[in-house]
């Protein structure tokens, strides 16, 4: 019992420990998809951001091309302009050759020009050096998209990095889907070994049924089986009266919880009336609201409302006879809320006490809630403690079936797990369907960043149009050069009076001129520095970018390390499943020994039974022969000479009663045998009932080991020598209860279960009696055991089972009348029928089982441990019965049945008697 209860215990611990272990892993799963989760989105964000980035960035490229175009194209015009001016020049010079007397003021405006043409020819290098400028931005440029397209080539990979990723984890379900086929082999299996045991059981009835048939024909048992039946009535009458003191405590307890329903449906009445009046409350409240407005108009509708109210409150009143205290305190409120009423009669102008009466009512509803509350709280008081005799009723009653829910449960969870897959599903859905709401957003970015285009375009053309702006000017410049041509015609007409006015006039266009150049030089300026800022913009993004990426190949690198756990954690779960086939294959190898020793277990019983019968006929011709021999002696007795005869006959009676005690002695060797095999038997099922918890346990542990498979935990691999622990635990439970009998699984801790399989030769009423025993046998060991059914031969004693050796007490039973009187010789010279069939039986039964004490001892124990030794599985394991008297732990049944004789040993009528009483008793 203690060891049952350790390992129970210990089972509940693994249990226990397995359980927190799922839960663990459930929740590092849930971390993992998070995190998984979180890695997609920020792959996708990162993706969304490079393709802007890679837009803005040909934007800026075409629009810095544009730019350039359009400078290119006012310095083509500038130097046309230039051109027109120097052609403009010759001719002035040509005329000037013409005219002698204007040289001088000639030769001023070449000066003028040739200082002109200096200042072009510096604003043209300072174009050349913006262009140079701008060329160096485009290498820039070239050089930012040359990162851009590395950063590309990198999520690549990345990109390609998930997609083994994603096809490890494909292989990894296909290989779990290989797995739940092969647990579904399994289950096959073990229904295959469940239906064995089926017919295991049906072929140990039908057995059981032929011994009864044989019980049935020993009419010589009939006096003692009426004297265990008045015994066995006497504890079936006990044992009616307990079921019916159980009943009646099961009715009371029923009584009890249909009084508790009763109050709880009258409580639950009670409830529904509380919140139909508190709805009633609640409305005429909302009525007194609308009301406040027509108090001038609707008195006579308040009064109304009020003597609803009223009458509301005396249901209340009717209604709730425990709350009187609290009910007389809303009297009074009412009582005040009637003065209030009719003082509002006479005062309709005094809207506040209106208002006080609102908040009177206001109170008086959070008291019915409270009050509701309350009732609410008692109810779920009763309805506990009806849980709580519910659950003990069911405790009660679901105690017998613990096994066959462990199994449901089994199911169960392989079904939650098929959920649990089918959710994963749903999951993998419902991120899609977030991938899409992410490439919405990107959408919408992508217009915002449209916006933020057209609006620098809008700035362009701004530009543009300062540029324009400042063309206008130099076409403005062009005008006043025309004028200066007309004013050179003038010059020619009037040269001498209009020489100071030429002069003033170059001199103001020359100031234009170097205010153009400024203007020109700060919006170059202006421009560059624009460029420049843009430039450090796209510095700082690139930089950012590039701290991105480094994260990214961070988390690539944990996901990489994520997947090589994933994969020991496959190879170790592989060969724990490799580990439970080769248990499995072995278990069931063990199974198949078990049942052929169950087999010979049964044949041997079988020989003894027939030896027992045999036995039984040669203690009758002995008995006859004893009766044969009293009669002479009562004959000679009456006689008035007393011959010698009579002594020898007295010797041989004495070497009859030696015999017999020695056969006795026979007798309570194989009664020992019989009990060895006997308890062999019982080994050989307590081994099935271990093969069957190992299956289960080895079934269980599969599951947990799919549980424990790298799609639930990426995390195994930490926790994988789990189930070895576990082999290791179970392995040395077995390695310590190897020299002790374990109790059988069928035995339960609450004693609901089955009695321990006894051998098939017990009637009914004694496994009737055996499980009614049980409480008291799980106490105490010492109890006795005497099964019911065996043949009279084995009660009374006598045993001659043969085992291949000739007995010595056949032997001498065949030689024993040679020593006494001649009478008796000339009697036994013709050799009788009796032991022509012992020596026949001497002769033939070469295979069979007797011998020697020690000989049958040694056969005795070598076949347990023989049936035992090979798979080491400690399957020992004492009978115990409450149907039969008590003795002492130290007595064995040869002792008791010496012990017996011993007291009647002088009268050889009683021995018999004796003999009967005598049972086999197993401790």
């Amino acid at each position: 019992m203690e060891l049952m209860t350790k390992t129970l215990k210990d089972l509940e611990l693994d249990l226990g420990t397995v359980k927190f272990e799922k839960e663990n892993l459930i929740k590092q799963l849930q971390e993992k998809q998070g995190q998984v989760s979180e890695l997609d989105t920020l792959l996708f964000s990162l993706k969304s951001r490079l393709e802007e980035e890679e837009k803005e960035k040909i934007e800026t490229t075409e629009e810095s091309k544009a730019a350039l175009e359009m400078l290119q194209t006012q310095l083509k015009e500038l130097n046309e302009e230039v051109i027109a001016l120097c052609h403009d020049q010759e001719i002035q010079k040509v005329e000037e050759h013409s005219m002698d007397t204007s040289g001088q003021k000639i030769h001023q405006l070449r000066n003028s020009i040739e200082k002109l043409k200096v200042r072009l020819e510096a604003d043209e290098k300072e174009q050349l050096q913006v262009l140079g400028k701008l060329k160096e931005s485009e290498h820039h440029a070239d050089l930012l998209k040359d990162r851009v397209e590395n950063l590309e080539r990198e999520l690549e990979i990345s990109g390609k990095n998930q997609e083994r990723m994603i096809l490890e984890a494909e292989n990894s379900k296909a290989e779990v889907g290989t797995l739940k086929a092969k647990i579904e082999q399994m289950a096959q299996n073990l229904r295959d070994l469940e239906l064995d045991l089926v017919h295991i059981r049906s072929e140990k009835e039908n057995v059981i049924e032929e011994l009864q048939k044989e019980q049935g024909r020993v009419s010589e048992l009939e006096i003692l089986k009426s004297s265990f039946e008045n015994l066995l009535q006497e504890k079936e009458q006990e044992k009616v009266q307990m079921r019916e003191d159980s009943k009646i405590a099961v009715e009371r307890l029923q009584t009890q919880v249909e009084e508790l329903n009763q109050k709880a449906a009258a409580l639950c009445h009670d409830q529904d009336a509380w919140k139909a009046q508190a709805q009633n409350l609640h409305s005429q409240v909302d009525a007194l609201e609308l009301e406040k407005a027509q108090l001038l108009q609707d008195l006579d509708e308040v009064k109304n409302n009020y003597l609803n109210v009223q009458s509301s409150a005396n249901g209340l009143l009717q209604q709730v006879e425990d709350g009187k205290h609290k009910l007389e305190k809303k009297e009074e409120e009412v009582s005040l809320l009637k003065n209030q009423i009719q003082d509002r009669e006479q005062l309709t102008s005094k809207l506040a006490q209106v208002e006080g009466e609102q908040q009177l009512w206001k109170q008086q509803k959070e008291e019915l809630e409270n009050l509701l509350v309350e009732l609410e709280q008692k109810s779920q008081v009763l309805q506990a403690k009806n849980d709580t005799l519910q659950d003990t009723l069911e405790a009660l009653q679901r105690s017998h079936k613990d096994l066959e829910k462990e199994l449901e449960l089994t199911r169960i969870e392989n079904v939650s797990f098929v959920e649990k897959v089918n959710a994963m599903t749903g999951k993998e859905t419902e991120l899609q369907r977030e991938m899409h709401e992410m490439v919405q957003k990107t959408t919408e970015l992508k217009e915002e960043f449209t916006r933020e285009r057209n609006r620098l375009t809008e700035e362009l053309n701004i530009m543009s149009e300062d540029i324009k702006s400042s063309t206008g000017q130099l076409k403005e410049l062009k005008l006043e050069n025309s004028e200066l041509k007309k004013s050179l015609d003038c010059i020619h007409k009037d040269q001498m009076e209009k020489e100071e006015k030429v002069r003033e006039e170059i001199a103001g266009y020359q100031l234009q001129l170097q205010e153009a150049e400024k203007k020109h030089q700060t919006l170059l300026l202006d421009t560059n520095k624009q460029y420049e800022m843009e430039i450090q913009t796209y510095r700082e993004k690139l930089s950012s970018q590039e701290e991105c990426l480094s994260s990214q190949k961070a988390e690539v690198d944990l996901l990489k390390s994520n997947t090589e756990e994933l994969n020991n954690s496959l190879k170790a779960t592989t060969q724990i499943l490799e580990e439970l086939k080769k248990t499995q294959e072995d278990n069931v190898k063990y199974a198949n020994q078990l049942k052929k020793e169950n087999e010979r277990a049964q044949g041997k019983i079988k020989l003894l039974i027939k030896s027992c019968k045999q036995l039984e006929e040669e203690k009758e011709m002995l008995q006859k022969e004893l009766s044969n021999l009293e009669a002479a002696q009562e004959k000679q007795k009456t006689g008035t000479a007393v011959d010698s005869n009579v002594e020898d006959l007295m010797a041989e009676i004495k070497e009859l009663k030696e015999t017999l005690e020695e056969k006795n002695k026979e007798a309570d060797e194989y009664l020992d045998k019989y009990c060895s095999l006997l308890i062999s038997h019982e080994k050989l099922e307590k081994a099935k009932e271990m093969l069957e918890t190992q299956v289960a346990r080895l079934s269980s542990r599969s599951k947990l080991n799919l549980q424990n498979s790298p799609l639930v935990n990426s995390a195994v691999s930490e926790d994988s020598p789990a189930p070895s622990a576990t082999e290791k635990k179970l392995s040395s439970s077995q390695n310590k209860t190897s020299g002790k009998r374990q109790r059988s699984t069928g035995i339960r801790e609450d004693g609901g279960g089955t009695a321990p399989s006894t051998p098939e030769t017990f009637s009914k009423k004694s496994r009737k009696a055996v499980q009614s025993g049980i409480h008291l046998t799980e106490d105490t060991r010492d109890t006795e055991f005497e099964p019911e059914g065996l043949p009279e031969v084995v009660k009374k004693g006598f045993a001659d089972i043969p085992t291949g050796k000739t007995s010595p007490y056949v032997l001498r039973r065949t030689t024993m009348p040679t020593r006494t009187s001649p009478r008796l010789a000339a009697q036994k010279l013709a050799p009788s029928p009796l032991s022509l069939n012992k020596e026949n039986q001497a002769e033939t039964s070469q295979p069979t089982a007797g011998g020697s004490r020690s000989q049958k001892v040694k056969v005795a124990q070598q076949s347990p441990v023989d049936s035992s030794a090979p798979f080491r599985e400690p399957t020992t394991r004492s009978l115990s019965v409450s149907n039969l008297p008590e003795r002492s732990p130290a007595d064995s049944p040869r002792e008791g049945l010496r012990a017996k004789r011993g007291r009647l040993a002088p009268s050889p009528e009683a021995v018999p008697e004796s003999k009967s009483s005598e049972n086999c008793r197993v401790q």
